[in-house]
């Protein structure tokens, strides 16, 4: 799958699971989550999970980090990493 494809299912999973509304029409893949969204920690727990569910994978504890403040690209590189 290519990484703007991807990265239209990260969108839609933040949008449809997590946000359920649309992102504003500035949003950029870039800009972190939580200081963009104000996203909380729930809200990134279930961005994760989604993210498993869609993709099939499986979130390790490891994988959990809440210092980081990801962006959609960076979700990406993430799932990228969990399928290869």
């Amino acid at each position: 799958m290519s990484r703007d494809k991807m990265a239209r299912h990260v969108r839609r999973i933040l949008e449809e699971q997590v946000l359920r509304c649309s992102l504003p029409d500035d949003f950029d893949n870039r800009t972190p989550l939580r200081e963009s969204l104000g996203l909380d920690s729930i809200q990134e727990l279930d961005l994760l999970v989604g993210l498993e569910r869609e993709f099939r994978f499986s979130l390790t504890d490891d994988d959990i980090n809440p210092d980081l403040d990801p962006s959609v690209e960076h979700l990406v590189v993430f799932v990228e990493g969990k399928l290869s």
